[in-house]
């Protein structure tokens, strides 16, 4: 029993013993293990410093060799290119906005253009109108001389008639003139109640027909005469007969008057 009892004692003994190798054990590879870790951190940091440490001596090298002088020559350039180029663009939206102006200013003078195009062409319609209205003035106008110039020549004919009737008065003897008298008896006419408006201009013979030319007392135009057969009136005094050459008989108000030539 006692011999038992020693054996249990001695293996908690050697149990602890074994777990105390097995720390110590333990205790040396953590060790180990951190040992490598700094090395592996302090390889790994060294190789960063020595990174760095080539960066730096590039960059100073890269200083040394003008290659940052250039750079911000470059820059200067750059920057100076970018303001020329600002300038254009300003000078474009400048000249963009006198685009629109101009097109703006174009559009009005178009549609003033318009107006006077619509003005134009009325204007020629109306000069149309007024070129007919000439021809027609014209056509009348020639009309009117054509008419004036026969009256003319029918006044001159009238006149040549009053010429030839004059000088027949003249060169009738007056023996002749009472003899006739004699053989053809004036007729007797009533007295003539108001004067006469107009004057007996002369007597024409048209298509075997006599008719008396009346007119005003005082003649101003040819247009002014006028040609009467017997039967017309004119101002209420209607013509009876023609005699011959030496006048005319008109009735006014049931009275009979002789009207001799003037």
């Amino acid at each position: 029993m006692a011999q038992n009892a020693s054996d249990d004692s001695a293996v908690p003994v050697k149990t602890l013993s074994v777990i105390k190798k097995a720390m110590n054990m333990s205790v040396k590879y953590a060790l180990l293990i951190v040992a490598l870790g700094m090395c592996v951190a302090f390889t790994l940091i060294s190789r960063q410093v020595s990174s760095l440490n080539i960066r730096l001596n590039s960059y100073d090298a890269f200083f040394h060799s003008g290659q940052i002088a250039r750079l911000a020559a470059s820059v200067s350039s750059i920057d100076r290119r970018l303001s020329a180029a600002e300038q254009k663009i300003s000078t474009l939206n400048h000249l963009s906005e006198s685009f629109n102006e101009t097109s703006s200013s174009l559009k009005a003078q178009q549609q003033q253009l318009d107006v006077l195009s619509s003005s134009l062409s009325q204007s020629r319609q109306e000069l149309t109108q007024s070129g007919d209205r000439i021809q027609r003035l014209e056509s009348m106008y020639e009309q009117a001389s054509k008419f004036t110039a026969d009256l003319a020549d029918n006044l001159k004919s009238i006149m040549a008639t009053v010429e030839k009737i004059t000088a027949s008065r003249k060169a009738t003897p007056k023996v002749a003139m009472a003899s006739a008298d004699r053989n053809h008896p004036r007729k007797i006419y009533s007295p003539a109640t108001a004067s006469l408006p107009f004057a007996l201009k002369s007597i024409e013979l048209r298509g075997g027909r006599q008719f008396a030319v009346v007119g005003p007392r005082t003649l101003t135009a040819v247009s002014q005469l006028q040609l009467l057969s017997p039967g017309d009136e004119m101002q209420g005094w209607v013509l009876q007969s023609v005699e011959g050459t030496q006048g005319a008989v008109f009735m006014h108000n049931g009275a009979m008057r002789r009207v001799p030539l003037q």
